[in-house]
Protein backbone atom coordinates (compact mmCIF):
# COMPACT_ATOMS: atom_id res chain seq x y z
CA UNK A 1 0.00 0.00 0.00
CA UNK A 2 2.89 2.45 0.71
CA UNK A 3 4.75 1.53 -2.75
CA UNK A 4 1.22 2.55 -4.31
CA UNK A 5 0.58 5.50 -2.16
CA UNK A 6 4.00 7.32 -3.26
CA UNK A 7 3.19 10.03 -5.96
CA UNK A 8 6.53 9.05 -7.78
CA UNK A 9 5.67 4.98 -8.39
CA UNK A 10 5.25 3.43 -11.72
CA UNK A 11 4.32 -0.08 -10.85
CA UNK A 12 0.70 0.45 -10.99
CA UNK A 13 -1.89 2.59 -12.09
CA UNK A 14 -3.05 5.26 -9.07
CA UNK A 15 -6.30 4.32 -9.99
CA UNK A 16 -6.04 0.65 -8.80
CA UNK A 17 -8.00 -1.57 -8.36
CA UNK A 18 -8.13 -4.34 -5.56
CA UNK A 19 -7.94 -7.09 -8.28
CA UNK A 20 -5.12 -4.65 -10.67
CA UNK A 21 -3.26 -4.85 -7.17
CA UNK A 22 -3.22 -8.50 -6.60
CA UNK A 23 -2.09 -9.26 -10.04
CA UNK A 24 0.60 -6.77 -9.81
CA UNK A 25 1.39 -8.19 -6.64
CA UNK A 26 1.94 -11.62 -7.20
CA UNK A 27 3.72 -10.81 -10.78
CA UNK A 28 6.76 -8.75 -9.24
CA UNK A 29 6.83 -11.79 -6.21
CA UNK A 30 7.68 -14.17 -9.23
CA UNK A 31 9.82 -11.54 -10.55
CA UNK A 32 11.73 -11.10 -6.96
CA UNK A 33 11.61 -15.21 -6.29
CA UNK A 34 13.01 -15.71 -10.11
CA UNK A 35 16.12 -13.15 -9.63
CA UNK A 36 16.78 -14.78 -6.04
CA UNK A 37 16.71 -18.52 -6.85
CA UNK A 38 19.07 -16.96 -9.94
CA UNK A 39 21.91 -15.68 -7.92
CA UNK A 40 21.50 -18.35 -5.50
CA UNK A 41 22.56 -20.54 -8.00
CA UNK A 42 24.67 -18.74 -9.96
CA UNK A 43 26.86 -18.30 -6.33
CA UNK A 44 26.47 -22.46 -6.42
CA UNK A 45 27.62 -23.47 -9.93
CA UNK A 46 30.40 -20.33 -10.30
CA UNK A 47 31.28 -20.36 -6.46
CA UNK A 48 31.34 -17.05 -6.56
CA UNK A 49 29.71 -14.49 -4.12
CA UNK A 50 26.93 -11.98 -4.95
CA UNK A 51 25.57 -9.16 -3.34
CA UNK A 52 21.45 -8.95 -3.31
CA UNK A 53 20.03 -5.30 -2.43
CA UNK A 54 16.38 -6.02 -0.51
CA UNK A 55 14.79 -2.31 -0.15
CA UNK A 56 12.32 -2.08 2.48
CA UNK A 57 9.20 0.25 2.91
CA UNK A 58 8.56 1.96 6.18
CA UNK A 59 7.24 0.93 8.58
CA UNK A 60 9.46 -2.00 9.55
CA UNK A 61 7.73 -3.06 12.67
CA UNK A 62 4.65 -4.84 11.34
CA UNK A 63 4.30 -8.84 9.96
CA UNK A 64 2.67 -10.02 7.22
CA UNK A 65 -0.40 -12.58 8.25
CA UNK A 66 1.27 -15.54 6.34
CA UNK A 67 5.21 -16.12 5.78
CA UNK A 68 6.58 -15.79 1.69
CA UNK A 69 7.01 -18.92 0.41
CA UNK A 70 10.22 -19.34 -1.21
CA UNK A 71 10.59 -22.36 -4.02
CA UNK A 72 14.06 -22.59 -5.19
CA UNK A 73 14.75 -24.54 -8.34
CA UNK A 74 17.72 -27.41 -8.12
CA UNK A 75 20.64 -25.78 -9.18
CA UNK A 76 21.98 -26.69 -12.54
CA UNK A 77 24.05 -30.04 -12.31
CA UNK A 78 27.86 -29.43 -12.68
CA UNK A 79 28.93 -31.47 -15.70
CA UNK A 80 32.36 -32.74 -16.19
CA UNK A 81 33.62 -30.92 -19.44
CA UNK A 82 35.87 -32.54 -21.79
CA UNK A 83 39.30 -30.58 -22.29
CA UNK A 84 41.70 -30.96 -24.73
CA UNK A 85 45.26 -29.20 -25.22
CA UNK A 86 46.71 -28.01 -28.20
CA UNK A 87 49.37 -29.74 -29.45
CA UNK A 88 51.89 -26.67 -29.61
CA UNK A 89 50.71 -26.06 -25.69
CA UNK A 90 51.99 -29.71 -24.84
CA UNK A 91 55.44 -29.02 -27.16
CA UNK A 92 56.26 -25.74 -25.28
CA UNK A 93 55.62 -27.50 -21.49
CA UNK A 94 57.81 -30.57 -22.58
CA UNK A 95 60.48 -28.28 -23.49
CA UNK A 96 60.34 -25.88 -20.54
CA UNK A 97 61.44 -25.21 -16.94
CA UNK A 98 58.16 -24.16 -15.22
CA UNK A 99 57.59 -22.59 -12.29
CA UNK A 100 53.97 -23.03 -10.51
CA UNK A 101 52.75 -20.18 -8.14
CA UNK A 102 49.68 -21.56 -5.71
CA UNK A 103 47.48 -18.81 -4.69
CA UNK A 104 44.38 -19.14 -2.58
CA UNK A 105 42.95 -22.13 -3.35
CA UNK A 106 39.81 -24.07 -1.27
CA UNK A 107 40.76 -27.27 0.41
CA UNK A 108 40.56 -30.48 -1.86
CA UNK A 109 40.89 -28.39 -4.91
CA UNK A 110 44.10 -30.48 -6.06
CA UNK A 111 43.47 -34.20 -6.17
CA UNK A 112 46.52 -36.38 -4.07
CA UNK A 113 47.20 -37.65 -7.53
CA UNK A 114 48.06 -34.62 -9.33
CA UNK A 115 49.85 -33.01 -5.98
CA UNK A 116 52.29 -35.98 -6.76
CA UNK A 117 52.62 -35.64 -10.58
CA UNK A 118 53.89 -32.06 -9.16
CA UNK A 119 56.07 -33.15 -6.66
CA UNK A 120 57.78 -36.06 -8.93
CA UNK A 121 58.58 -33.58 -11.64
CA UNK A 122 61.80 -32.52 -11.86
CA UNK A 123 61.33 -29.86 -14.64
CA UNK A 124 59.00 -28.19 -12.65
CA UNK A 125 59.28 -25.58 -9.15
CA UNK A 126 56.07 -25.74 -7.34
CA UNK A 127 55.60 -22.54 -5.19
CA UNK A 128 53.02 -22.71 -2.02
CA UNK A 129 51.07 -19.98 -0.47
CA UNK A 130 49.58 -20.88 2.99
CA UNK A 131 46.27 -19.98 1.72
CA UNK A 132 46.41 -22.70 -1.38
CA UNK A 133 45.72 -25.81 1.16
CA UNK A 134 48.33 -27.29 -0.77
CA UNK A 135 51.53 -28.61 1.15
CA UNK A 136 54.29 -31.18 -0.10
CA UNK A 137 57.52 -31.75 1.14
CA UNK A 138 59.42 -31.26 -2.91
CA UNK A 139 57.06 -27.69 -3.05
CA UNK A 140 58.33 -24.84 -1.59
CA UNK A 141 55.86 -23.77 1.05
CA UNK A 142 57.38 -20.61 2.35
CA UNK A 143 57.73 -18.35 -0.51
CA UNK A 144 59.67 -14.99 1.01
CA UNK A 145 61.97 -18.10 3.06
CA UNK A 146 63.40 -18.54 -0.09
CA UNK A 147 63.33 -15.65 -1.98
CA UNK A 148 64.19 -13.43 1.37
CA UNK A 149 67.62 -14.55 1.92
CA UNK A 150 68.61 -13.93 -1.89
CA UNK A 151 68.34 -10.46 -1.32
CA UNK A 152 71.40 -9.93 0.99
CA UNK A 153 73.25 -12.06 -1.90
CA UNK A 154 75.09 -10.91 -5.05
CA UNK A 155 74.74 -13.77 -7.04
CA UNK A 156 72.55 -14.19 -10.15
CA UNK A 157 69.54 -14.86 -9.99
CA UNK A 158 69.24 -16.75 -13.67
CA UNK A 159 69.32 -19.72 -13.02
CA UNK A 160 65.95 -19.51 -11.21
CA UNK A 161 64.30 -17.81 -14.16
CA UNK A 162 61.84 -20.01 -15.86
CA UNK A 163 60.62 -20.23 -19.13
CA UNK A 164 56.72 -20.60 -18.04
CA UNK A 165 54.89 -19.91 -15.20
CA UNK A 166 51.78 -21.32 -14.21
CA UNK A 167 49.11 -19.60 -11.94
CA UNK A 168 46.65 -21.69 -10.01
CA UNK A 169 44.07 -20.05 -7.68
CA UNK A 170 43.48 -16.45 -6.81
CA UNK A 171 45.42 -14.06 -5.25
CA UNK A 172 49.28 -14.54 -4.49
CA UNK A 173 50.62 -12.33 -0.91
CA UNK A 174 54.52 -12.63 -1.07
CA UNK A 175 55.43 -9.27 -2.79
CA UNK A 176 58.97 -10.82 -3.42
CA UNK A 177 57.90 -13.06 -5.28
CA UNK A 178 56.43 -10.53 -7.46
CA UNK A 179 59.20 -8.48 -7.87
CA UNK A 180 61.35 -11.49 -8.78
CA UNK A 181 58.77 -12.39 -11.88
CA UNK A 182 58.43 -8.84 -12.77
CA UNK A 183 62.82 -8.51 -12.80
CA UNK A 184 63.60 -11.82 -13.91
CA UNK A 185 60.17 -11.69 -16.59
CA UNK A 186 59.91 -15.71 -17.92
CA UNK A 187 58.85 -16.59 -22.04
CA UNK A 188 54.49 -16.95 -20.98
CA UNK A 189 52.59 -16.61 -18.14
CA UNK A 190 49.76 -19.34 -18.55
CA UNK A 191 47.13 -18.74 -15.59
CA UNK A 192 44.59 -22.12 -15.29
CA UNK A 193 41.30 -21.39 -13.84
CA UNK A 194 37.65 -20.34 -14.74
CA UNK A 195 37.26 -17.19 -12.80
CA UNK A 196 39.57 -13.78 -13.86
CA UNK A 197 43.16 -14.58 -14.92
CA UNK A 198 44.86 -11.24 -12.91
CA UNK A 199 48.15 -9.94 -15.21
CA UNK A 200 49.94 -9.98 -11.60
CA UNK A 201 53.34 -10.49 -13.47
CA UNK A 202 52.81 -8.03 -16.75
CA UNK A 203 53.28 -11.42 -19.52
CA UNK A 204 50.25 -12.87 -19.16
CA UNK A 205 50.06 -14.87 -22.56
CA UNK A 206 47.13 -17.41 -21.87
CA UNK A 207 44.08 -18.22 -19.72
CA UNK A 208 42.66 -22.02 -19.66
CA UNK A 209 39.23 -21.52 -18.47
CA UNK A 210 39.08 -24.75 -16.92
CA UNK A 211 39.37 -26.51 -12.94
CA UNK A 212 43.50 -26.32 -12.29
CA UNK A 213 43.03 -30.16 -11.47
CA UNK A 214 41.52 -31.12 -14.99
CA UNK A 215 44.13 -29.22 -16.67
CA UNK A 216 46.92 -30.68 -14.78
CA UNK A 217 45.77 -34.33 -15.37
CA UNK A 218 45.16 -33.81 -18.95
CA UNK A 219 49.18 -31.66 -19.37
CA UNK A 220 50.66 -34.83 -17.08
CA UNK A 221 48.93 -37.88 -19.22
CA UNK A 222 49.93 -36.16 -22.30
CA UNK A 223 53.32 -34.82 -22.27
CA UNK A 224 56.41 -35.90 -20.91
CA UNK A 225 59.56 -33.26 -19.68
CA UNK A 226 63.15 -33.77 -19.56
CA UNK A 227 65.10 -31.55 -17.27
CA UNK A 228 66.34 -30.64 -13.49
CA UNK A 229 65.54 -27.59 -13.04
CA UNK A 230 63.93 -28.10 -9.49
CA UNK A 231 66.98 -29.12 -8.29
CA UNK A 232 68.90 -25.45 -8.00
CA UNK A 233 65.69 -24.17 -5.58
CA UNK A 234 65.20 -27.60 -3.53
CA UNK A 235 68.95 -27.17 -2.64
CA UNK A 236 68.76 -23.44 -1.85
CA UNK A 237 65.68 -23.65 0.32
CA UNK A 238 66.93 -26.21 1.97
CA UNK A 239 69.97 -24.61 2.93
CA UNK A 240 68.17 -21.81 3.55
CA UNK A 241 65.92 -23.81 6.40
CA UNK A 242 68.84 -25.34 8.20
CA UNK A 243 70.21 -21.72 8.38
CA UNK A 244 67.20 -20.68 9.56
CA UNK A 245 66.53 -23.46 12.05
CA UNK A 246 70.00 -22.47 14.07
CA UNK A 247 68.74 -18.92 14.49
CA UNK A 248 65.40 -19.37 15.86
CA UNK A 249 66.85 -21.49 18.31
CA UNK A 250 68.66 -18.56 20.03
CA UNK A 251 66.02 -16.23 18.90
CA UNK A 252 64.31 -13.78 21.66
CA UNK A 253 60.68 -13.61 22.35
CA UNK A 254 58.81 -12.23 19.65
CA UNK A 255 55.88 -12.29 16.54
CA UNK A 256 58.76 -14.45 14.92
CA UNK A 257 59.22 -17.00 17.89
CA UNK A 258 55.21 -16.92 18.74
CA UNK A 259 54.57 -18.26 15.57
CA UNK A 260 57.15 -20.81 15.21
CA UNK A 261 55.52 -22.18 18.28
CA UNK A 262 52.24 -21.54 17.30
CA UNK A 263 52.33 -23.66 14.02
CA UNK A 264 54.48 -26.42 16.23
CA UNK A 265 51.60 -26.94 18.59
CA UNK A 266 48.44 -26.32 15.75
CA UNK A 267 46.19 -29.39 16.38
CA UNK A 268 45.15 -31.40 12.82
CA UNK A 269 41.82 -30.67 11.16
CA UNK A 270 42.14 -26.96 12.60
CA UNK A 271 39.70 -24.75 10.77
CA UNK A 272 42.37 -21.46 10.87
CA UNK A 273 41.38 -18.32 10.03
CA UNK A 274 44.23 -15.75 9.79
CA UNK A 275 43.70 -11.84 10.01
CA UNK A 276 45.14 -9.53 7.41
CA UNK A 277 49.00 -7.87 6.77
CA UNK A 278 51.70 -9.14 9.24
CA UNK A 279 49.74 -12.61 10.41
CA UNK A 280 49.04 -13.78 7.34
CA UNK A 281 52.48 -12.94 6.02
CA UNK A 282 54.51 -14.57 9.36
CA UNK A 283 51.93 -17.22 9.14
CA UNK A 284 53.42 -18.30 5.67
CA UNK A 285 56.83 -18.66 7.17
CA UNK A 286 56.53 -22.05 9.12
CA UNK A 287 54.97 -25.63 8.13
CA UNK A 288 51.54 -26.13 9.68
CA UNK A 289 49.68 -29.85 9.48
CA UNK A 290 48.60 -30.81 6.09
CA UNK A 291 44.84 -31.45 7.37
CA UNK A 292 44.71 -27.38 8.34
CA UNK A 293 42.36 -25.54 6.19
CA UNK A 294 43.86 -22.04 6.19
CA UNK A 295 41.27 -19.14 5.12
CA UNK A 296 42.26 -15.46 5.26
CA UNK A 297 39.86 -12.61 4.18
CA UNK A 298 42.34 -10.96 1.77
CA UNK A 299 39.73 -8.41 0.20
CA UNK A 300 42.23 -5.70 -0.94
CA UNK A 301 44.51 -6.29 1.79
CA UNK A 302 42.70 -4.00 4.41
CA UNK A 303 42.32 -5.34 7.63
CA UNK A 304 38.78 -4.61 8.48
CA UNK A 305 36.33 -7.86 8.44
CA UNK A 306 38.48 -10.55 9.69
CA UNK A 307 36.94 -10.95 12.61
CA UNK A 308 33.21 -11.12 11.60
CA UNK A 309 34.40 -13.27 8.36
CA UNK A 310 36.59 -15.51 11.19
CA UNK A 311 33.02 -15.58 13.77
CA UNK A 312 31.25 -16.48 10.53
CA UNK A 313 32.77 -19.19 9.26
CA UNK A 314 33.27 -20.67 12.57
CA UNK A 315 29.45 -21.01 13.62
CA UNK A 316 29.54 -22.87 10.17
CA UNK A 317 32.65 -25.50 10.43
CA UNK A 318 32.48 -28.56 11.69
CA UNK A 319 36.28 -28.60 13.26
CA UNK A 320 37.44 -26.05 15.94
CA UNK A 321 38.16 -22.47 14.54
CA UNK A 322 41.31 -21.08 15.77
CA UNK A 323 41.30 -17.24 14.06
CA UNK A 324 45.26 -15.15 15.12
CA UNK A 325 44.66 -11.87 14.15
CA UNK A 326 46.97 -8.72 14.40
CA UNK A 327 46.19 -6.23 17.55
CA UNK A 328 45.48 -3.02 15.13
CA UNK A 329 42.75 -5.42 13.54
CA UNK A 330 41.33 -7.00 16.19
CA UNK A 331 40.06 -3.68 17.74
CA UNK A 332 39.12 -2.35 14.50
CA UNK A 333 36.39 -5.23 13.74
CA UNK A 334 35.42 -5.45 17.26
CA UNK A 335 31.89 -5.62 16.76
CA UNK A 336 32.56 -8.77 14.89
CA UNK A 337 31.86 -10.50 18.51
CA UNK A 338 28.32 -8.42 19.17
CA UNK A 339 26.24 -11.55 18.45
CA UNK A 340 24.79 -14.52 20.40
CA UNK A 341 26.26 -17.03 18.04
CA UNK A 342 30.21 -17.49 18.95
CA UNK A 343 30.98 -21.20 18.95
CA UNK A 344 32.21 -22.77 22.19
CA UNK A 345 35.22 -24.20 20.01
CA UNK A 346 36.37 -20.64 18.80
CA UNK A 347 39.44 -18.85 20.07
CA UNK A 348 41.39 -16.35 18.71
CA UNK A 349 45.15 -16.01 19.38
CA UNK A 350 45.56 -12.26 19.47
CA UNK A 351 49.16 -11.02 18.96
CA UNK A 352 49.36 -7.55 20.21
CA UNK A 353 52.69 -5.53 19.43
CA UNK A 354 50.99 -1.97 20.58
CA UNK A 355 50.95 -0.79 16.80
CA UNK A 356 50.75 -1.77 13.18
CA UNK A 357 53.98 -4.01 13.47
CA UNK A 358 54.13 -4.34 9.50
CA UNK A 359 54.93 -0.91 9.19
CA UNK A 360 58.00 -1.62 10.77
CA UNK A 361 58.90 -4.37 8.75
CA UNK A 362 58.29 -2.51 5.78
CA UNK A 363 59.67 1.39 6.53
CA UNK A 364 63.14 3.17 6.45
CA UNK A 365 61.64 5.99 8.67
CA UNK A 366 60.66 3.81 11.89
CA UNK A 367 62.55 6.69 13.96
CA UNK A 368 61.76 9.74 12.67
CA UNK A 369 59.00 11.70 14.65
CA UNK A 370 55.60 11.28 13.66
CA UNK A 371 55.94 7.36 11.87
CA UNK A 372 54.54 5.84 15.69
CA UNK A 373 51.42 8.42 15.14
CA UNK A 374 50.35 8.07 11.95
CA UNK A 375 51.81 5.15 10.21
CA UNK A 376 52.31 2.57 13.38
CA UNK A 377 49.47 3.53 15.22
CA UNK A 378 50.86 3.27 18.58
CA UNK A 379 48.95 2.36 21.50
CA UNK A 380 48.41 0.25 24.99
CA UNK A 381 45.00 -1.04 24.88
CA UNK A 382 44.65 -4.40 26.02
CA UNK A 383 41.63 -7.29 24.98
CA UNK A 384 41.31 -8.09 28.96
CA UNK A 385 37.84 -6.55 29.08
CA UNK A 386 36.99 -6.74 26.17
CA UNK A 387 37.13 -10.59 26.51
CA UNK A 388 35.27 -10.40 29.59
CA UNK A 389 32.16 -7.95 27.97
CA UNK A 390 31.99 -10.97 25.09
CA UNK A 391 31.80 -14.26 27.11
CA UNK A 392 35.78 -15.59 26.13
CA UNK A 393 38.40 -16.89 28.46
CA UNK A 394 41.41 -14.88 28.77
CA UNK A 395 44.63 -15.25 28.79
CA UNK A 396 47.83 -13.19 29.18
CA UNK A 397 51.08 -14.38 27.18
CA UNK A 398 54.30 -12.38 28.13
CA UNK A 399 56.93 -14.60 27.20
CA UNK A 400 57.52 -18.15 25.49
CA UNK A 401 57.48 -20.40 28.82
CA UNK A 402 54.26 -19.02 29.50
CA UNK A 403 52.84 -19.74 25.97
CA UNK A 404 54.07 -23.01 26.10
CA UNK A 405 52.37 -23.61 29.69
CA UNK A 406 49.05 -22.02 27.52
CA UNK A 407 48.74 -23.26 24.48
CA UNK A 408 47.47 -26.76 25.60
CA UNK A 409 44.65 -25.75 27.04
CA UNK A 410 43.74 -22.79 24.52
CA UNK A 411 43.95 -26.19 22.41
CA UNK A 412 41.93 -28.45 24.54
CA UNK A 413 37.74 -28.77 24.13
CA UNK A 414 36.80 -25.69 26.46
CA UNK A 415 33.33 -24.99 27.21
CA UNK A 416 33.43 -21.13 26.23
CA UNK A 417 34.95 -19.56 23.90
CA UNK A 418 39.02 -18.63 24.08
CA UNK A 419 41.15 -15.36 23.89
CA UNK A 420 44.93 -15.68 24.45
CA UNK A 421 46.57 -12.17 23.56
CA UNK A 422 50.53 -12.47 23.46
CA UNK A 423 51.96 -9.55 23.81
CA UNK A 424 55.16 -9.46 21.80
CA UNK A 425 58.14 -6.49 22.18
CA UNK A 426 57.05 -3.57 19.55
CA UNK A 427 60.59 -2.72 18.70
CA UNK A 428 62.33 -5.78 18.58
CA UNK A 429 59.99 -7.78 16.36
CA UNK A 430 60.99 -6.13 13.44
CA UNK A 431 64.91 -6.68 13.58
CA UNK A 432 64.18 -10.23 14.37
CA UNK A 433 62.88 -11.46 11.29
CA UNK A 434 65.04 -9.03 8.75
CA UNK A 435 68.08 -10.87 11.28
CA UNK A 436 66.09 -14.04 10.81
CA UNK A 437 66.67 -13.37 6.76
CA UNK A 438 70.08 -12.17 6.89
CA UNK A 439 70.98 -15.48 8.45
CA UNK A 440 69.97 -17.78 6.45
Amino acid sequence: IKTVENPLQKLINPNYTEKELEETQQKIQISNEKKINDIVNKCIVEKVPVHLNAPFEEPLYEKTSTPIQLSFEPAPTIKKSTFALEKEVINDWEKAKKMIIIGVLPPNTLSENVIQFLASDTSTIVFTETTSNVRHPNFINSIDLFFAPLEHKNSSKEVFKPDILITLGGMVISKKIKSFLRNNAPKQHWHVGKNRANDTYYILSKHFKVAPNTFLETIYSSSKSNNNFKDAFINIYSTHLNNGKQYLNKAPFSDLKSFEFICKKLPKHTHLQVGNSAVIRYLQLFDIPKETRVFCNRGVSGIEGSTSTAVGAAQKNEFPTVFITGDISFFYDINGLWNNYIPKNFKIILINNQGGGIFRILSNYKNTQNFGTYFETTHQRTAKNMAKEFGFSYQKIKGLRSLERALPRLFNKNNTPQLMEIFTPRIVNDKVLLDYFKKM
